[in-house]
């Protein structure tokens, strides 16, 4: 808006002096910095050197003040001439830079300043928008989000925060004993986050409770199915057992981690539980092996 109003959208003549060059020379070593990023693919380490650039041209306009040079005397506006020229040239390349990050917004910019793409080289930056050039209509580039709007995108894209991350215990759950073994797997796992994550009991007890009260429904929900197995189904619940138990010896023998295991080990449990209901005996958990002396 400033080169629209001030200068008829025409770049103006740019008279560098030592505080101009010296810009430059430190625009230019970010924007090789940049380009050996993206040589290697390191995308964050070329939004840096991106910030960088636009950081030392915000510096030069609040420290140069066009704004102010415009109504001193002709040295004065000549001065104020070249920093809008050398800031144009800045945001010019900024466009470019920006282009893999922000694809739309770059071509929006590059429309304003009435500019093709360019090739980036060592060539003097301020080469892009040379005097005389005549830019586009300038516009806001980005909308004001109102407050309503914030909160819509804060509920769309603003993730789950660890209170919202489980949910409370529905007492009228539908399922058979699978879905719900699959949910305390879940509330097991949320639990076991949170405690090797260093969370404070005030965290991660009410999320110990919430799981005693899955695996209470569990229980309930697994005599209630085996009421209505029949007898002859006992053996087959046995070699479950027997394969469950296996699985859990490997994990364990093979130095597997907790978290690894200890699902296998509450199915292993469920089994038990479930045999235990059917037969009304108590499953004797296997006694280990003696070491020889």
């Amino acid at each position: 808006m400033f080169l629209k109003n001030s200068f008829k959208k025409v770049i103006p003549k740019m008279v560098l002096n030592e505080e101009d060059y010296t810009l430059l020379a430190l625009c230019n070593r970010e924007l090789n910095g940049y380009m050996g990023a993206l040589g290697k693919a390191k995308l964050r380490d070329g939004i840096r050197h991106i910030l960088a650039i636009s950081k030392h041209g915000n510096q030069y306009m609040q420290s140069n003040q066009p704004w102010a040079l415009l109504k001193g005397s002709d040295a004065d506006r000549a001065r104020a001439g070249t920093v809008i020229g050398v800031s144009s040239n800045i945001v010019c390349l900024l466009s470019i830079i920006l282009s893999p990050y922000m694809p739309e917004t770059s071509n929006t910019i590059r429309k304003q300043l009435n500019t093709n793409d360019f090739v980036l080289s060592s060539s003097c930056i301020t080469n892009f928008l040379p005097e005389g050039h005549i830019i586009g209509e300038p516009s806001p580039l980005f909308a004001k989000i109102e407050e309503s709007e914030i909160e819509d995108l804060k509920k769309k894209f603003g993730g789950k925060q660890e209170q919202q991350n489980s949910k409370p215990v529905d007492n009228n759950i539908d399922g058979d004993a699978a879905t719900i073994q699959k949910l305390v797997d879940e509330q097991a796992l949320l639990v076991r986050k949170l405690k090797e994550g260093g969370k404070e009991k005030a965290v991660w007890q009410p999320e110990v409770t919430k799981l005693l009260a899955l695996k209470a429904k569990l229980q309930e929900v697994t005599k209630k199915e085996a009421s209505s197995v029949p007898i002859e189904n006992v053996k087959v619940l046995e070699e479950e057992i027997a394969k469950q138990g296996l699985l859990v010896r490997k994990l364990k023998e093979g130095g597997a981690e907790k978290s690894t295991w200890q699902p296998e080990v509450d199915k292993l449990l469920a089994l038990k539980n479930k045999l235990a209901s059917i037969t009304g005996v108590p499953v004797t958990q296997p006694k280990g092996k003696k070491g020889k002396k």
